[in-house]
Order: C-alpha cells, then sequence, then structure tokens
C-alpha cells in the first residue's frame, strides 16, 4: 500500500471508515498527525514516506491537524508529530506515541508487526502450515528492509 493523505473534505466518518472497513486488512495501520508548519513533522516525514512506498502490508494514512480539524479533534491530537496504531478494523488504537523519532517510529512498527504475527500464529495452534507460515515470516518483519527505511 501507500501513503494515504487525507485533506479537509475527509470527515470522521470516512475516517472511521478507512480504520474500521478495510477489505484488504493490512496488518497494521498507522495514522501520522501532522502539520505543514510543523519542524519536527517536516524532519520524519521521509521517513513515514518510505515505510509506506516500501511495505504493502501497512496501510499508512497521513493527517493534516490543521486540514482535518474534526478528525484530529476525535482522536485527541495534542502535539505532533503523533502516531496512532491501528489493527484487526478496530477504531481504538493500540498503541500511540508523540515525536519525531525515527527508531522509536521503526521499533514501534516491528514490535506491533511481531506481535500481530504471533496473534495469527497463536489463533491456530493445530494448523502447522498456518504456524510456519508465521514463522517464516512471510512479511520480512524482523529485516524489515531497515536499509530501505533509513536511506534516503
Amino acid at each position: 500500500m501507500s501513503l494515504i493523505t487525507l485533506d479537509n473534505t475527509t470527515d470522521k466518518d470516512a475516517f472511521i471508515n478507512l480504520i474500521t472497513k478495510n477489505n484488504e486488512l493490512p496488518d497494521l495501520i498507522i495514522c501520522y498527525f501532522t502539520a505543514s508548519w510543523c519542524g519536527p513533522c517536516k524532519m520524519i516525514s521521509p521517513t513515514v514516506t518510505n515505510i509506506a512506498n516500501n511495505n504493502t502490508h501497512l496501510k499508512v494514512i497521513k493527517i493534516d491537524i490543521d486540514e482535518c480539524e474534526e478528525i484530529s479533534e476525535f482522536c485527541e491530537i495534542s502535539c505532533m508529530p503523533t502516531f496512532k496504531f491501528y489493527k484487526n478494523n478496530n477504531i481504538e488504537p493500540i498503541h500511540t506515541f508523540s515525536g519525531a523519532d525515527n527508531n522509536e517510529l521503526i521499533n514501534t512498527i516491528e514490535l506491533l508487526l511481531n506481535n500481530t504475527n504471533q496473534d495469527n500464529t497463536n489463533q491456530d495452534n493445530t494448523n502447522q502450515d498456518n504456524t510456519n507460515q508465521y514463522n517464516t515470516n512471510q512479511y520480512n518483519t524482523n529485516n524489515y528492509e531497515l536499509n530501505e527505511i533509513t536511506d534516503f
């Protein structure tokens, strides 16, 4: 998947649908709350774009807080950049952090993806093929193509 950028035409209901009505059911949805005037947001933006463009199992949604005030209020955003992580079509985030720390962003994604894969493996311990599928790291979450994420 690639980076989805929300604009002032996107309302709260459309945002909720993006999170909760996923036919493709990505492993993780990352909402990146930003502002055009925010210096730290500008610093981490290339990393976010790189992650979105190089990881088809993720959905990354970029939300400018000034253009999407209703969504920002709904998500209770008080500083930028803020990252909220969602999975399983649930509107409640599984993790949130604020700040422009590339390492924290990458480490959080890896941790949440590994937890997702462990959750999927634990759902059906009787199916050996399913267990092997996740143990062989189908989505390359352990390596996570860090060279692609960190090289600009």
